[in-house]
């Protein structure tokens, strides 16, 4: 072996093994560091039991209220809060709960402390006592509230006294009286559970004979915050009334539920999903996405988690999205979540007559669901629409929606997914309860499904008596596929003659058996919850639901969902895809320099092309109306069809040697050469030879490039190495 052949491996040797040194004093320095702490593997982790001993050694007592810090108006909530002692385990806190000794209210525990919030107040003045309940121990008087009754002659405020919300777009409205003249009035905000004011702001007090009205744009962070009136002639010197009024600054922010389903564009019915004391947005998307239903029925085990496993399905429930007509329509719907946690359930459930306050969200035909969670509160309900009690359905301009709440079990929140169908009836579809009274409330009547007599019920369905909802068969089929019994009711029956439309007496409020008022059918989701409208609710949805549209024609940019352009000698060619549902526009066209796009409509989805002049530049401008989208130019060379392009003055041309470079080595590999066409018969206009395949000159041209480069690319690298000898040599 040559010393040249030695000294490389030699070299490669020594550059191994530094490779190998270097790795090893990497992964040592990379050793991670052991904690003498950590019990070893085969030692038992010892976890902390619950507590068992008494509260004062798991919390500091007495608690502290709200009412501490500033005079409290009888009627209103509070929140209390109790210091969790140093070196207690959360997990060690078990069902906090605090009691004014009527109603019981949830606890949380939370960044040290066990905050109990929304305790309501007594309906007198004076000073109370309230019980807290941890780990199965009473503790009475473990804290204390001071309420104060308001003055004949105060100023009073009107707010509301659960929740006040607010945020950009929303401003606070506050209406003011007082019976005698005032100075001056001011409003003292305070952050939630803080003595500070971190806020005074000058109001219209109004006079004896007229109230005064203030729309208040606040500029403050969001959070929970509290409300006192104070009168005189600065806010420094004023004087505090009894208040404490609760009020939410809110980030109004929205996202989609479902990344690409919703279109702003599209005359679709809003739905805007919210929490209190679900546990923020994560739980918020899994809850909405649970009970909504648009994957289908969810199959659940005995405990209330969804599941697959052949044997372990014990019950299959239906989200509104799972239940006809609603999901044949989902794409008449938009899914929306706001992220930022509610102070109280009640905050954003307003009624139709109210779905101004919540224009600021941009979102037309508007519901708000807002889930919560409460251990000592199971109340679901929801508000009324703007056609309460009419029979025909107005015009989609002329719906509002109502609101509703969910409470939801945070252990399986899949179980409420039926009350959610249900409670939409009322908040969307005004359907009415059709099910017995049991706490006192009136017989209510109301088109198309309580029926105040039988000549009224036989007006209404008449028509229909007899008819089964269709989605019966598949309710019976989907639930036998499950290995369950198909009967969701098999001790009342079975489930068509159940929902067969037929005027039944009773319920709506009424007494089982009382002609107070009739229902359309024996059972239906508004009644026992069972996943079926029925014929007769079933009609007034779909009306409902004629009003709106799954995407509608093409309005905005934002729903074109691609569009590619690439310019030609001097001609520039578009293509693109409209958002899935989207529709050719009816009014306006879209245009790319001033040419109309063509659109193919039936295709899924639909396609457009575009033809225009070139504009030069790097973006073209596509224009709906006065909305334009700009997209890149993808700008391809010219295709040469008649030879090579000469080239441009002042550059040098090379001239490539296609002949192989003297070698010093010998070869017996016979090299190549170019084939001689002088005597070839050419089309002197066409550059083809006569006679043969006029694509002749491709795979010689292609060839030859071949030979070239790989003789330069083999004298190159004998250069290299003559060059890397002479130098050994020397």
């Amino acid at each position: 072996m040559s010393w040249r052949k030695w000294r490389e491996r030699g070299a490669a040797v020594i550059v191994g093994v530094s490779i190998v040194m270097l790795g090893s004093s990497i992964a040592v320095a990379q050793e991670p560091e052991t904690d003498d702490d950590i019990a070893p593997a085969d030692e038992a982790v010892v976890e902390p039991d619950p507590g068992d001993g008494p509260v004062s050694e798991f919390v500091e007592l007495p608690g502290r209220c709200e009412s501490e810090n500033a005079p409290f108006r009888v009627g209103l909530s509070l929140d209390c809060e109790f210091v969790v002692r140093a070196g207690v385990e959360p997990e060690t806190i078990s069902f906090p709960s605090l009691s004014d000794g009527s109603t019981q209210h949830r606890c949380a525990v939370t960044a040290g402390l066990v905050l109990c919030r929304g305790i309501t107040g007594p309906t007198r003045p004076g000073e109370f006592g309230l019980e807290l309940a941890l780990n199965d121990e009473v503790i009475p008087d473990a804290a204390r509230i001071l309420t104060v009754g308001a003055q004949a002659d105060e100023l009073s405020l009107t707010l509301s006294l659960e929740e006040t919300v607010t945020f950009d777009g929303l401003p606070l409205e506050v209406i003011s009286y007082s019976p005698v003249p005032v100075n001056g009035a001011f409003l003292n905000l305070r952050v939630r559970g803080s003595r500070r004011i971190v806020e005074s702001i000058p109001l219209d007090a109004g006079s004896p004979t007229e109230t005064g009205r203030d729309l208040l744009e606040l500029d403050l962070p969001a959070g929970l915050y509290r409300m006192w009136p104070c009168v005189g002639t600065t806010s420094l010197t004023c004087d505090e009334l009894p208040g404490g009024y609760p009020l939410q600054i809110l980030d109004p922010s929205i996202e989609e539920l479902i990344p690409g389903h919703n279109r702003r564009s599209a005359d679709r019915i809003n739905i805007l999903f919210s929490g209190s004391g679900i546990g923020g947005r994560r739980n918020l998307i899994e809850i909405a996405s649970l009970t909504l239903g648009l994957g289908g029925p969810v199959a659940v085990d005995a405990t209330g988690q969804p599941t697959d496993v052949a044997g372990s399905v014990t019950d299959v429930h239906f989200g509104p999205m799972a239940i006809e007509p609603l999901r044949s329509n989902a794409a008449k719907f938009n899914f929306w979540i706001l992220p930022a946690d509610l102070g109280t359930e009640l905050s954003l459930l307003f009624g139709a007559g109210r779905a101004e306050q919540l224009d600021a969200f941009g979102l037309p035909n508007l519901a708000v669901t807002t889930f919560y969670n409460d251990e000592f509160s199971t109340t679901s309900d929801a508000r009324s629409t703007s056609y309460f009690g009419r029979e025909t359905v107005p015009p989609r301009s002329g719906l509002a929606f109502g609101g509703t709440r969910l409470a939801i079990d945070l252990d399986a929140p899949v179980r409420a997914s039926e009350t959610l169908a249900h409670e939409w009836g009322h908040s969307i579809f005004e359907l009415r309860d059709e099910y017995y009274g049991f706490d006192g409330r009136p017989v209510l009547h109301g088109y198309p499904n309580c029926a105040p007599d039988l000549t009224t019920a036989s007006a209404w369905w008449g028509d229909v008596e007899g008819q089964v909802d269709p989605f019966v068969d598949e309710v019976l089929a989907i639930r036998a596929e499950m290995g369950l019994n198909p009967e969701p009711a098999p001790n009342r029956g079975d489930l068509a003659d159940l929902v067969a439309a037929s005027a039944t007496q009773g319920g709506c409020y009424g007494n089982f058996g009382q002609a107070t008022a009739y229902r359309p059918s024996m059972d239906s989701l508004m009644n026992t919850e069972i996943p079926v409208f029925g014929t007769v609710n079933r009609a007034r949805v779909e009306r409902v639901l004629s009003r709106f549209e799954f995407g509608g024609p093409l309005r905005v940019t934002t729903d074109v969902s691609s569009l590619n352009c690439e310019a030609r000698l001097d001609r520039l060619f578009c293509d693109g895809e409209l958002a899935t549902l989207i529709a050719p526009p009816e009014d306006r066209a879209l245009t790319i320099g001033g040419s109309p796009c063509r659109f193919d409509a039936a295709a899924v989805p639909v396609t457009f092309t575009c033809f225009a002049l070139d504009p030069g530049g790097d973006d073209a401008i596509v224009a709906l109306g006065a909305e334009e989208l700009a997209t890149p130019i993808e700008r391809r060379p010219p295709v040469v069809v008649d030879g090579p392009e000469p080239a441009p003055e002042g550059d040098e041309v090379v001239e490539v040697q296609t002949t192989p470079p003297e070698s010093s080595d010998s070869t017996d590999t016979e090299q190549p050469t170019a084939p001689d066409t002088s005597s070839s018969e050419l089309d002197t206009d066409t550059g083809r030879d006569r006679g043969e395949d006029p694509n002749w000159q491709l795979p010689m041209v292609v060839g030859l490039v071949v030979v070239v480069a790989s003789l330069a690319s083999v004298a190159l690298r004998r250069r290299k190495s003559a060059a890397v000898e002479s130098e050994f040599d020397a």
